[in-house]
């Protein structure tokens, strides 16, 4: 007695041994729909950990990506002033917007007010304010600051205009409205 090929009287066995029939233009043997189907769920199960660890890769960002740079150096070997004022030259009022903000920062970190440090977060600064005037203020313009750093809000020269408003009055000590 010879070994018949296993016959499936499930539907969706028929169904599946259809559907590798027009693929691979033969009947499969059990053991082989066995191995393409774990090869399947094994690269679905791959798929789906890239997906959670990297998701961007599956994704297409509808808007330009946020163009940043990361500079390595200390905000007391800086010449705000100038910096901001070149960049108010060109317009760019995002970047104007941040040297502000690295500008209250290091009057504050003179003022020991805070403790200005590379790797900190503008959190870490909100937290440790030593600021008894003005706190509100340094709040606003770190709000301010995020949304145009890190969000999507576009930088005007009236927002630009807002954080230098905010900036002078910490510098003042505080309640400037």
């Amino acid at each position: 007695m010879q070994n018949a090929p296993r016959r499936n009287n499930n539907p969706f066995g028929k169904w599946l041994n259809r559907g590798l029939r027009k693929v691979f233009n033969r009947d499969l043997s059990f053991l082989e729909t066995q191995f393409l189907i774990l090869f399947i769920v094994l690269l679905l199960v791959l798929g789906w950990f890239i997906w959670k660890k990297h998701p961007a890769l599956f994704l297409r960002s509808r808007k330009d990506p946020l163009v940043y740079e990361v500079e390595e150096d200390t905000i007391h070997e800086r010449n705000l002033d100038q910096e901001i004022a070149r960049v108010l030259k060109k317009e760019n009022y995002r970047e104007a917007i941040r040297l502000t903000y690295l500008q209250c920062l290091k009057e504050l970190d003179w003022q020991e007010i805070i403790r200005w440090e590379l790797y900190k977060t503008s959190a870490d600064y909100l937290y440790e304010n030593k600021l008894t005037q003005g706190k509100e203020e340094f709040r606003r313009l770190t709000h301010l600051f995020q949304q145009i750093r890190y969000g999507r809000s576009m930088a005007t020269a009236e927002l630009y205009q807002k954080s230098r408003e905010l900036y002078h009055t910490i510098q003042k000590g505080g309640s400037g409205e």
